[in-house]
């Protein structure tokens, strides 16, 4: 009778207590993570590579404490969940992870949306999908700020962009021509460096020329600035300038990151680092959305969300908001890869007539272009051993290439 009572009871579980950002560990499988906390505590899941979680495996979340409890992936892991659920913000709520595949996770349980100013230090944040009042092809007047800093983006007349729907996995974008329009944001924030930036966007396929997806309001301070040539394809620029010698991509809208750090400062597209050095001092007085500060090198293209914090994040914040933007916006059935060599690349080509340009136009899909002259066929083997690039899925992958 001992022996029955003794086997009917409930399995003990394996609890770790947490109190600062935390990473799986393969002893976490089937127990409990508790975070303890009282500030936001981020809970990374790691690549297969790094932590070979069995497909199956569970681990359990709890937030015991004030301080919000979130899930992150790390780059190259995709987690599911409703409505891209994230947080535990509230007191004794509970949820679970469940791994389906090599690298992807089920994400349920008593979860909240995440929201970037959950991450301290949050200036600005412009929404393309939280404008309201507007229809397909209106002129953009005011850009709300989401931070709770009332920092809006205006433009007035000739200057407003144009507001586009269904764009970006059915999400609408804020569209600039390349020849008059902007928005700006008054003289605040007024941010010296470190700084750190993150948008979405996408050049357009007419893209000819160059210009700036942000700066300062009125001086050039800190920019990311987009070239059209082979040599300048992305330029940071703070009072100096770094460059990039990875070609611009138009027709893709990509995730792109840029962090103002004197000589750590790096720009990331699509997890992908596009360039690193030191691009000068200056920092933010206001932003200006679409054009340098001085009023030139206007944007051809589209801007669906930026968000510009103070300071560096860790890395567990930045894959939080990686896995926010990239699952909010990225959505592998709208993606396609394209790889190969020079022939991918468009060597020669102009106007948005390369392979993947014109892929994604007869398509509606995003064709993200990561082809680079001179690749083989064993290189592009070696890259594709470490799918998927900068931490997205994708449905397809297509390779161009001209020579063994």
């Amino acid at each position: 009778q001992a022996a029955a009572i003794a086997a009917s009871r409930p399995r003990q579980v394996a609890q770790t207590e947490i109190s600062a950002n935390y990473t799986l560990t393969l002893t976490d499988e089937a127990s409990v993570i508790a975070s303890t906390a009282g500030t936001l505590v981020i809970v990374t899941v790691p690549t297969n590579a790094s932590v070979a979680f069995p497909v199956g495996a569970i681990v359990d979340l709890e937030r015991r404490a004030i301080g919000d409890l979130a899930i992150a992936a790390a780059s190259g892991v995709t987690i599911h969940s409703a409505e891209f659920g994230r947080i535990l913000s509230g007191q004794w709520l509970q949820a679970r992870l469940q791994k389906i595949a090599a690298d992807t996770w089920v994400l349920t349980g008593s979860l909240s949306a995440f929201n970037p100013a959950t991450i301290s230090g949050l200036k600005l944040w412009l929404d393309a999908n939280a404008i309201t009042g507007l229809s397909d092809g209106d002129a953009v007047a005011t850009w709300a700020d989401k931070s709770g800093n009332s920092r809006d983006a205006t433009a007035a007349g000739a200057a407003q962009p144009t507001y586009k729907t269904g764009i970006v996995n059915s999400k609408p974008t804020v569209r600039f021509n390349g020849t008059a329009n902007y928005m700006a944001t008054a003289t605040t924030p007024a941010l010296a460096q470190p700084n750190s930036v993150f948008w979405v966007g996408k050049l357009s396929n007419a893209w000819v020329g160059d210009g700036a997806f942000f700066d300062s309001t009125t001086a050039l301070k800190s920019m990311a600035e987009v070239y059209p040539l082979d040599t300048k394809a992305y330029q940071m620029y703070a009072d100096s300038a770094i460059n990039s010698s990875t070609r611009r991509t138009t027709s893709a809208y990509r995730l792109y990151e840029a962090v103002f750090n004197g000589a750590s400062s790096s720009l990331v597209a699509d997890g992908q680092t596009q360039a690193t050095g030191n691009p000068g001092a200056g920092g933010f007085a206001g932003v200006r959305i679409g054009s340098r500060g001085n009023g030139t090198k206007f944007l051809n293209g589209d801007i669906a969300e930026i968000l510009v914090y103070s300071g560096t994040l860790t890395t567990a914040q930045t894959n939080l908001i990686r896995s926010y933007l990239n699952s909010k916006y990225m959505s592998a059935a709208n993606r396609i890869i394209a790889d190969g060599d020079s022939l991918t690349y468009g060597t020669g080509s102009t106007g948005g007539l390369t392979f993947p340009a014109q892929l994604a136009t007869l398509t509606g899909r995003t064709a993200v272009n990561v082809a680079i002259p001179g690749k083989t066929m064993t290189s592009i083997r070696d890259e594709t051993a470490t799918l998927p690039y900068g931490g997205l899925t994708n449905d397809i992958m297509v390779l161009y290439v001209g020579t063994a």
